[in-house]
Parts: structure tokens; C-alpha cells; sequence
């Protein structure tokens, strides 16, 4: 026998990675994304966030956590772009300046933030709520882009797999539009 007793078996203790299966980011065509951020004032980019990393997750096997990536967005946009844009190399698609895209965003969010936060505190002028409406534009055509370099990413450059309005999509843009009128009716009483 030429084996040694005294010598630890040797096995393979991690599983080898399974192959990745399915879209990586989340995929949704411009128009539908559109209404669905300004309807919803935004807020459609937490659960835009949470299908990107979950769909990722699922993709790549890694272990990570979307429902904080998603609540903690802004720290975590960089990283997203850098795996979207990891994936166009891969497919020797358009170049894309990530990196400038998410700091573009990540501004955009923080500043958002502090206008409302001030106007909450009434710090400075009243008017100063009307500043968040260009600030909203601002970044519902950086989001728009970002969707449609991820369509692209995924083979799906108009996002046609999902275009349509579910009865979901209906009831969170009829919630997002009393919210609407809420901060329209909430802003007025500054002028």
C-alpha cells in the first residue's frame, strides 16, 4: 500500500458554481420604466434596485443581500454599474462611462435629499420645494439611461420582454399620483 493512513482525505468541499441561468439585471423598456419612476415620484427605483440585485443574485449565485443594496442604494450604484458594464465588455457591446453614470446618480440623489429635507425644516425659502422638480427630471433621465444600457446588457435593447402595465403597475402609479397631488397641493401653499 502506498497510501498514508495518517494523511487527510482528499475531496472537493465547495460545490463547483452552477451555470448562470436566466437575464442578469432586471429588464424593463423605457417607456414602461418612464411612467412608472415619475407616477410613483421616484419611488419605483427602490423596487427597480431590489429586481436588479435579486436577478443578479440569482444569475451569479453570489451572496449578497438585494433588499439592503436596495434600501442602501446610493452606496451600492457604482458596484451595479461596474457588473453592467462588466457585462457589455463581456459581449463586446457599446462602451459605457459607468463610473460617471452612477456618481451623475448618486448626486442627483443626495441632492434631492437635501432640498427636501430642507424645505421640510423650513430652511431657507419656501419656494425652495419647487427646486425638486427639476431635480426629479434630472434624475428620471439618468434612471431611463441607466434602464436602457441594462436592456442592452441583457439582449433586449427595447425591453420587450416587459412592456406591458400589470394591474400592480396601475395601483402603485394611482398611489404615486395622490402623492402627486399631495405635494402639488403641499408646494402651492409656499407661494
Amino acid at each position: 500500500m502506498t497510501t498514508n493512513p495518517y494523511v487527510a482525505p482528499r475531496s472537493t468541499l465547495v460545490s463547483p458554481p452552477s451555470p448562470a441561468t436566466g437575464v442578469p439585471f432586471y429588464v424593463v423598456s423605457a417607456r414602461k420604466f418612464t411612467w412608472l419612476f415619475i407616477a410613483t415620484m421616484g419611488h419605483y427605483g427602490i423596487y427597480w434596485f431590489y429586481r436588479n440585485w435579486h436577478l443578479y443574485r440569482q444569475y451569479s449565485g453570489s451572496r449578497i443581500w438585494p433588499v439592503a443594496r436596495a434600501i442602501f442604494a446610493v452606496f451600492f450604484v457604482h458596484s451595479l454599474f461596474a457588473l453592467v458594464k462588466d457585462a457589455l465588455a463581456e459581449e463586446g457591446k457599446l462602451s459605457w462611462h459607468a463610473g460617471r453614470h452612477a456618481a451623475l446618480m448618486v448626486i442627483l440623489m443626495l441632492l434631492s435629499f437635501l432640498v427636501d429635507k430642507l424645505a421640510s425644516e423650513s430652511v431657507g425659502p419656501p419656494q425652495l420645494v419647487w427646486l425638486l422638480i427639476p431635480l426629479f427630471a434630472l434624475q428620471a433621465f439618468v434612471w431611463r439611461k441607466a434602464q436602457v444600457i441594462i436592456n442592452v446588457s441583457c439582449h433586449d435593447p427595447d425591453g420587450q420582454s416587459n412592456d406591458r402595465f400589470t394591474a400592480a403597475n396601475f395601483f402603485w402609479m394611482a398611489l404615486g399620483a395622490l402623492y402627486w397631488a399631495l405635494f402639488l397641493v403641499g408646494a402651492s401653499a409656499t407661494l
